[in-house]
Formats: C-alpha cells, sequence, structure tokens
C-alpha cells in the first residue's frame, strides 16, 4: 500500500514537474517606440492565479488578453492556456523581464526571465502594423484579429459637462460566443445611447487589412468632480472558432476547425476633469452646465377668488437636464401652492443629452387684488464659451376678482375693510337714569329665612347636577365616538360607491367624493375634529397609532392629489387610478388598526 502511494506521488510530481510556463516574444530586439507582444503559454492542465510581471521599460498598452485552446487530434486530447501583453518600448537598452509564475495544483510554475533589447532606428516591424494571416491556426495571432476600442467625444471638460465614450469591436475572425463585462466608471453620471435603428456594424480598414467593425455601447458621461479620472476598460470573453489544417483522423481527409477561449479588453482612458471658474459665478448658480432656455405659461391671468391658476416652467436645451431642478420661486404668500409636476421629455444622442423639463404649479389665491410673481430665471455654465450665462422670464400678473357666484362664506377667507365700507352704527355710551323709588331699612332678619336656606343648598345641588350632565355626556360622547370609529369604513365606502358612479361624468362630483371618502375615514377612525383635519395633523395622528411610514406617505400624497383635482381637474392623474389607490389605502388602514 505504502509503495503503491509512494509510486502516486511520483507520477503527479512529474506531471507537474513536466508542465511548464513558457515565454516568447514577438522579437527580441525592438525600436524605440515600437511594441512588442510578450505571450506566456501553459501546457496540460489549467492553472490560476497568475501573477504578471514588471516591464521596467516599457508601457503597457493591453493585457493580460487571456486565451485557451482545447483539442483532440487523432484521438490525443492537448490543452493551453496564454496570457499576453502588447508593450510600448519607451527606454534604450537591454531590459530583463522576471519571471512570471502562475499555480498549478497548488504548485508554483515559474517562467524563464526574457531579455528585450531597445534600439535607435531599427528596422523591426512596428507590433501595430496587422501581420499576414498565418497558415497554422496555432500561428494566429488574435490580439491583432480580434480586439476593443474605446473613443471619447472629449478628453477636457468641466465638472458638469457632458461628453460621449463609444465602445467598438474590431473582428476578421468567426466569433462563436462572448460574454460582455460593462465598466463601472466611478466619477460619472452615465446615461446609454438607444443604438436600436442605427447601423452598428461598418468596415475599416487598418493596415491593409479588413475588420469587421460593432459598436458595442454608446455612453453618455457627466463628470461629477475634479481631477484625472481613468474610464475602465469594457472587458468580452470569446469562443473563436479557427479553421486547423490538421487531420481530426484518417477518416477524414478535409481541414477541420477548432474553438480557442479569448479575453480582451478596450483600452483606458484618461480624462482631465476642470473645476468650474468662480470668476463671475451668480449666487443662485445648482449647476446647471450646457446651453438653455427658459419658458413660463400661465393659463390665465384674471380669475375670481378660490379659482385655480396653472403655472408652466419649461426648461429646455441641451446640457446635464437631468441634474437640473426646479427653480426658485417665490410666490405671494395669499396663495396656496402645491408641489410641482414635472414632466421630462430628454433624449441623448452622440452630441449628448437634449429635451426639455417642463415643472407644472397650481396656484389658489385666497385673497382679492393684484398679485406680481418676480421673474423667474435660471443660470448656467456654458462650456462652449467658458462663462456663466442666465436666461430670464417676464414678470407674471395675475388679477384676483371676488367671486360671482354669491356662496358667501365660502367666497373669502378674510378680507380687509376699505375706509368705505366703515360707518357709525350707533353710540355706545347711555345717560345716566334718575330714578325717584323710595328707599326704606329693612325690618326682617334675612338670616334663617327660607330664601336665605334654598339659596344656600343652591350651590350643593348645582354640583350635583352638572357632575350628572358631565357623566352622561362623556358616556354620549364615548358612544358616539365609538360608532364613529365602527361606522367610518362604511361611510367611507358609500362615497366611493357615489365616486365610481361618477366616473363618467364630467365636473368635480368624482374627486369630491373621493375627498369625502378619504378625509372622512380618517376623521372618523381616528377621532380627528373638522378643524384638526389636515394633512400636517393627519400624518402626527397616524405615526402615533404606529402606522407605517410608507403608508402615512401614500394616503398624505393621495389627499394631495384629491386636493389638486377639486381645482385642476386637468392636472390629476386618472379617475380609475385614484379611485383604486382610494381604496387601497383604506383597506391597508383597516388592516393595519
Amino acid at each position: 500500500m505504502r509503495l503503491l502511494f509512494l509510486i502516486s506521488a511520483i507520477c503527479i510530481s512529474a506531471v507537474i514537474n513536466a508542465q511548464t510556463l513558457t515565454v516568447k516574444a514577438s522579437s527580441n530586439t525592438i525600436g524605440l517606440g515600437q511594441r512588442v507582444k510578450l505571450t506566456y503559454t501553459l501546457e496540460g492542465s489549467d492553472g490560476n492565479k497568475f501573477i504578471q510581471p514588471t516591464f521596467e521599460g516599457f508601457r503597457l498598452l493591453s493585457g493580460p488578453n487571456t486565451s485557451s485552446m482545447k483539442q483532440l487530434v487523432n484521438g490525443r486530447f492537448s490543452s493551453s492556456k496564454s496570457f499576453s501583453f502588447v508593450l510600448l518600448a519607451e527606454k534604450l537598452g537591454e531590459h530583463t523581464i522576471p519571471s512570471a509564475s502562475i499555480k498549478v495544483k497548488g504548485n508554483v510554475i515559474k517562467s524563464d526571465p526574457v531579455t528585450l533589447k531597445v534600439v535607435k532606428n531599427t528596422q523591426a516591424k512596428a507590433n501595430n502594423q496587422a501581420p499576414k494571416q498565418a497558415k497554422n491556426s496555432s500561428e494566429v495571432d488574435l490580439t491583432t484579429n480580434l480586439f476593443l476600442k474605446l473613443f471619447v467625444s472629449k478628453r477636457d471638460v468641466y465638472v458638469g459637462e457632458q461628453f460621449v465614450a463609444t465602445y467598438k469591436l474590431y473582428t476578421n475572425v468567426n466569433i462563436q460566443d462572448y460574454s460582455v463585462e460593462n465598466p463601472s466608471n466611478t466619477g460619472f453620471f452615465a446615461e446609454e445611447i438607444d443604438l436600436e435603428g442605427t447601423n452598428t456594424r461598418t468596415r475599416e480598414v487598418i493596415n491593409g487589412q479588413q475588420y469587421e467593425v460593432f459598436t458595442l455601447k454608446k455612453t453618455v458621461l457627466t463628470a461629477q468632480h475634479a481631477g484625472e479620472i481613468e474610464l475602465n476598460p469594457l472587458k468580452m470573453d470569446f469562443v473563436v472558432q479557427l479553421r486547423t489544417n490538421q487531420r481530426r483522423s484518417i477518416w477524414d481527409p478535409w481541414a477541420g476547425f477548432k474553438n480557442v477561449s479569448y479575453s480582451a479588453q478596450t483600452n483606458r482612458q484618461r480624462i482631465n476633469v476642470k473645476q468650474l471658474p468662480t470668476a463671475g459665478k451668480p449666487s443662485d448658480y445648482t449647476g446647471a452646465v450646457g446651453v438653455f432656455d427658459l419658458k413660463v405659461e400661465q393659463d390665465r391671468s384674471e380669475l375670481s377668488l378660490n379659482e385655480a391658476v396653472n403655472l408652466k416652467v419649461e426648461i429646455s436645451g441641451k446640457g446635464n437636464l437631468k441634474l437640473i431642478g426646479a427653480p426658485n420661486i417665490t410666490f405671494p404668500q395669499d396663495f396656496e401652492t402645491y408641489d410641482p409636476k414635472l414632466k421630462e421629455s430628454i433624449s441623448n444622442s452622440q452630441s449628448g443629452s437634449r429635451g426639455k423639463k417642463t415643472y407644472e404649479y397650481v396656484l389658489i389665491p385666497r385673497f382679492t387684488g393684484q398679485y406680481e410673481i418676480d421673474p423667474i430665471s435660471i443660470s448656467f455654465f456654458n462650456p462652449e464659451k467658458g462663462s456663466y450665462e442666465r436666461v430670464t422670464s417676464d414678470p407674471i400678473v395675475i388679477d384676483v376678482a371676488k367671486s360671482m357666484d354669491g356662496k358667501g362664506s365660502n367666497e373669502v377667507a378674510y378680507m380687509a375693510p376699505k375706509k368705505e365700507d366703515v360707518q357709525i352704527l350707533g353710540k355706545d355710551i347711555r345717560f345716566i337714569k334718575d330714578l325717584s323709588t323710595p328707599l326704606s331699612e329693612p325690618t326682617d332678619s334675612f338670616l334663617g329665612s327660607p330664601t336665605f336656606i334654598a339659596l344656600s343648598a343652591l350651590p350643593i345641588a348645582s354640583t350635583a347636577l352638572a357632575l350628572m350632565l358631565i357623566t352622561r355626556i362623556r358616556t354620549r360622547e364615548s358612544d358616539a365616538m365609538f360608532m364613529r370609529k365602527r361606522k367610518a369604513s362604511s361611510v367611507a365606502k358609500k362615497h366611493l360607491s357615489t365616486a365610481h358612479k361618477a366616473i363618467d361624468e364630467n365636473g368635480s362630483i368624482f374627486y369630491e367624493e373621493i375627498f369625502k371618502a378619504l378625509y372622512g375615514y380618517v376623521g372618523d377612525k381616528f377621532n380627528i375634529s373638522a378643524t384638526d383635519l389636515n394633512k400636517e395633523n393627519i400624518k402626527i395622528v397616524l405615526l402615533d397609532k404606529g402606522l407605517k411610514k410608507d403608508l402615512v406617505q401614500n394616503l398624505l400624497a393621495a389627499l394631495e392629489e384629491c386636493e389638486i383635482a377639486r381645482f385642476a381637474p386637468g392636472q390629476a392623474m386618472a379617475k380609475e387610478t385614484l379611485l383604486a389607490r382610494g381604496e387601497s389605502l383604506i383597506r391597508e388602514i383597516e388592516n393595519e388598526v
């Protein structure tokens, strides 16, 4: 048994020792500024944890590019794995590249060092010239027949400025299969360009050799901070079919094919990102970079009290539109306003992002009078001119008149009186009246009289009566609160049912019923009085009751949508969606409490 174990160990050791990591240079003498390719090949079993050497005197252009080959010829199986590097000679003299290493079955195998000589005015062929196609597939240099490239539209940009990165595949071999590892470019905001419908396949001739060229992806990148930032490479793994002139068996008179695994990646690209200048920087600048325009529209300039006016602010142009927020607008305090609704129409192309963002505001005046909203403006940095610019709208004038529907208290929350409205209604001081009633001294003692006793007992009787009334009132209130809470869901469902019947009708009936259903349900369910029934108090009460924060936020959003819909139905979401949301919210709250 020991002998068998010893023999096995000797055999395994012999196999491992037989495996070698060989190194081959495309040329041992290279001209200054020319390229050389180093290939490390492991025959036999696959290894792992390949450790590349240092390349003193050379600049690494690409690598390690890995490839593996497995084939069965005349019943004999063979495999190999290669790691290749493309180097650029930068320093004259002889340079010794130290050993590379790889781990095979727990053992480390090293290559021999290789000496390369860099000379002046050499006639050696530059590595960037495409070699002729080899006759034997084992001599095919896939690094010059299948490679990836990264192109950028700009190498010097400002923070917030956009540029386009294009990734291309060049090939003149038969690709059987592939996988892609997209780059993760930290420091940039990335937006993909849709290549559907465009010609992503072309042909190019490089150094006399024709290639099929495929545009893999185009990305609009926006620099987020200053400095020299490197774009990471895109990586791909291929299975390539190569022709072999070796016969697979005596029964196969024709040349066959074999599949080879190969990995490649694009070049890395450094981008110089410049800080935005401080000279002339506006105080309200928020980071817009590009060329933009501003358009402000209102659907009416004259309206009655409590009617709504819709205000649209449109920002259009070319640049980092996605990163531009709503402009800073100061509305009159006498207006009730809501958060704006955002509509985007932005497309990405070779020239960057272009389109528009529209912010829609709903304004409801609560007082009469003429109001003027200050001009709206945005500032941006124009990278083409290298300076800051500003676009400004005209002032917005809104004239609010009294409501003419005669609904009394519903017209006005408060209106200051005019001078002509003040009238003298009467005198508030009366004259002293002269009484001639005669006075007389009392003859009977009041103490101990029936009147005195009755008056003395009155406080005790009043206190007892008050306690009885308070107890009865509290009992009735408790019963009322209980019944109100119990019927909250059924009352809300009645309003939702009415809304469902009015879903196809014009007017505000549908939205009024949804509004009553949600507000009424919350007020009844959580005993919130009508005077305290507002979104702030609702949020506080519901969170105190232990409802989930997301559920409370969804409820508040639905309540706000109802308020907007009552005054501006054109700005509201679809009726079916709003009805379904109301029903869903009530069910969720019922389940929570």
